[in-house]
């Protein structure tokens, strides 16, 4: 049988002898919730850590997709991507962006943001943007 509702947030009882249950971070009840991220408390340290982890997942999807545009000759469109994502691995995208634009001094500038790479690591811009996808990936 399937399960309806997934709760992984910290619960604790209402209160003993009744069968009611509320997230034990921000007191919400647990019907209240109904498996709703967004029932939570906006101070709820649960709600929070789960929204940065979405927010996460989404930038790593939004930079292998800027990948993928890259790798097929759409330049515009990747950078379009990068530059409204402020992590790492977008600021090293940004970067090999700029190095096949041939802007060394904006490419070394975005290499020095991302701090995970430099200009010099990839002669290969291709295989560059490939390693950066592979490293989304297994991340």
């Amino acid at each position: 049988m399937k399960k309806k509702y997934y709760i992984d947030y910290p619960q604790e009882k209402i209160e003993p002898g009744l069968n009611l249950y509320r997230c034990s971070i921000c007191k919400k009840e647990a019907l209240f919730i109904n498996g709703l991220l967004n029932k939570h408390d906006v101070n709820c340290s649960y709600r929070i850590e789960q929204e940065k982890q979405l927010v996460d997942l989404i930038h790593k999807q939004e930079c292998i997709k800027a990948i993928d545009f890259a790798l097929s000759g759409k330049w515009d469109e990747a950078h379009t991507i990068v530059q409204e994502i402020n992590t790492d691995f977008a600021q090293w995208i940004h970067a090999v962006l700029h190095k096949i634009e041939g802007d060394v001094h904006n490419s070394r500038y975005w290499y020095s943001r991302s701090g995970l790479k430099t200009f010099e690591d990839y002669i290969d811009s291709d295989q560059e943007l490939s390693a950066i996808k592979a490293e989304l990936i297994i991340d």
